[in-house]
């Protein structure tokens, strides 16, 4: 199966991460001012976009599903530059999309730092809302479920694409506003009445369907 791996980097290279993006193709698109990335791309074999600017995650991933359109590829893994997975790295995902993948994907336990849609569900679902670059996973679940679909149903656990990620990586090197949470908290409570406790709970996905456990009332 056909698959892009797309990342949006705004944090300086980290050469253990850097080993565990094996698939190709893969692209970076650069955020904020990190010039080096340019050059680390042209190192490791990987795609580099800036033309989306600081963008943040929603405009980046958006652009990685478009990329994979023009190229007449699947699937987008949508993979954060704070998870450096164990070996094999990310060709593990080409595998699993081989033997466990359904029409929609896969997803893991990582949430959205490690997440794998097809482009036709995307399309259906409509692209994720730039309005909301931190919620803009949790909006995307659920519109899907308003929609009609459902989130694949191959939930694999750590321990099938085990690493380790750096939590809110962005925000601690100081790229994010403090409040930034609490911002795009408000504007999604604006736009559906309620928000998750956590954005970032991988709950949301239990058995294809959105949780009241992962919702705040």
């Amino acid at each position: 199966m056909s698959l892009l791996v797309v990342s949006p980097v705004i944090l300086p290279p980290r050469p253990e991460v850097l080993a565990s993006w094996t698939h190709r193709p893969h692209l970076c698109v650069l955020n904020g001012r990190h010039d080096l990335w340019e050059e680390t791309c042209a190192e490791h074999g990987l795609d580099a976009d800036r033309s989306a600017g600081n963008a943040g995650c929603p405009a980046s991933w958006n652009l990685g599903f478009e990329v994979a359109r023009d190229r007449g590829l699947e699937y987008v893994a949508i993979v954060s530059q704070s998870l450096e997975l164990d070996p094999p790295g990310t060709t593990r995902l080409g595998e699993l999309l081989e033997r466990r993948a359904d029409e929609r994907g896969l997803v893991t336990n990582w949430s959205f730092h490690l997440a794998v849609f097809s482009v036709a569900l995307w399309e259906r679902v409509g692209p994720f809302d730039e309005d909301l670059p931190i919620y803009c996973d949790t909006d995307f679940v659920r519109r899907l479920y308003l929609a009609g679909e459902r989130t694949p149903d191959n939930l694999m656990p750590t321990a099938v694409v085990p690493g380790r990620s750096t939590r809110a990586a962005t925000l601690r090197a100081g790229l994010l506003p403090l409040d930034a949470y609490d911002v795009d908290r408000r504007r999604y409570i604006a736009k559906w009445g309620r928000a998750p406790d956590d954005p970032c709970d991988p709950r949301r996905y239990s058995g294809g369907r959105e949780t009241d456990a992962s919702l705040s009332r």
